[in-house]
């Protein structure tokens, strides 16, 4: 999915950062239907029964809505030029959401005290999950938040009597300021996280492209055995990656006393800390031999850490010199 150049962390950042928030639309439609379920729970008793059921119709449109722009997502290659246009389609869908929780405290606001602060009480929890779902979003979370709380303060202000609209008033601005800080708090964690993520798959793609294209064979290897080597390796042996990953590199060798000379140095000089480097003839695939130039160290101080070699072959070096 990810389609920015290697090197290109913002890119990838943007990438990552719009994956994200759509990733979180499975875990939000099933809020909303658990939410829809108990709306029409409390309310059928008391509401006007066809409003409810418009409002139940519309939610789940919203639902569908939202479900399908996921799997458009999920279908498309998403880049760096059209991730916003896909960030506005999804706090679009997140907006409709939101103005149908705000439509309870409208015309389906119910009469019995008990229902008004589930009403309430279901918008403020509903603003909150959103600052969760759209924590990589700002746009999102407030076309979200907003449409879906604000209705419900306004309704607890105005119900209030007129010398407690002042204590209203504060307690609501209250609640959003605290949901504002809420999601700014995870807005900053998360892209935090995600700066980090898209430098460290920059780096490695980086990494990966040097050591695919360096013009010596590369192999790590750990207790004998290739690990992870390039292809530039498999053409200088004349054998497959596998092959080579299958094969302990000293049985390359094409005498048993040079397996244990290289084993003996490249150990001691390992252990010190410093490269070993020598000429050893290595057999290829074919069967044919060949001198080949032989280094190696170890990626860490540790005792029997992993050890990356290096090896070209001597003869072509020369022709190509």
């Amino acid at each position: 999915m990810f389609v920015a150049p290697p090197n290109d962390v913002r890119g990838n950042f943007q990438i990552k950062r719009i994956t994200t928030l759509y990733d979180g639309t499975l875990s939000s439609l099933l809020s909303i239907i658990v939410g829809v379920v108990l709306v029409f729970l409390f309310l059928s008793p008391s509401a006007d029964a066809p409003l409810l059921k418009l409002w139940v119709v519309f939610m789940l449109s919203t639902l569908a809505l939202r479900g399908c722009l996921w799997a458009m997502f999920r279908a498309s290659k998403p880049d760096a030029q059209n991730v916003r246009r896909w960030e506005i389609g999804f706090a679009c869908a997140m907006c409709l959401s939101g103005i149908g929780w705000g439509t309870l405290s409208g015309a389906l606001y119910p009469a019995g005290e008990t229902v008004r602060v589930f009403i309430l009480v279901l918008a403020i929890i509903t603003a909150f999950s959103g600052a969760i779902y759209a924590s990589v979003s700002r746009l999102s979370f407030f076309m979200f938040a907003l449409p879906t709380v604000m209705p419900g303060l306004l309704r607890f202000v105005l119900e209030q009597r007129e010398s407690y609209h002042l204590f209203g008033l504060l307690a609501s601005a209250g609640c959003v300021l605290v949901l504002i800080n809420v999601h700014q708090t995870l807005f900053r964690f998360a892209i935090r996280h995600l700066h980090h993520e898209a430098e460290m798959e920059t780096l490695l793609a980086e990494q990966e492209t040097i050591f695919q294209t360096v013009t010596a064979g590369i192999a790590i290897v750990r207790d004998g055995r290739t690990i992870k080597c390039n292809s530039r390796l498999g053409e200088i042996l004349g054998r497959s990656l596998k092959d080579i990953q299958a094969t302990p590199l000293a049985d390359m060798l094409t005498c048993a006393e040079d397996v244990q000379a290289i084993l003996a140095s490249s150990d001691a000089a390992h252990n010190d800390g410093t490269q070993f480097y020598s000429l050893y003839r290595m057999r290829r695939g074919n069967g044919s031999e060949f001198w080949a130039d032989i280094s190696g160290r170890r990626m860490s101080r540790a005792q029997g850490g992993d050890v990356i070699w290096l090896i070209s072959d001597v003869g072509l070096r020369e022709k190509i010199v």
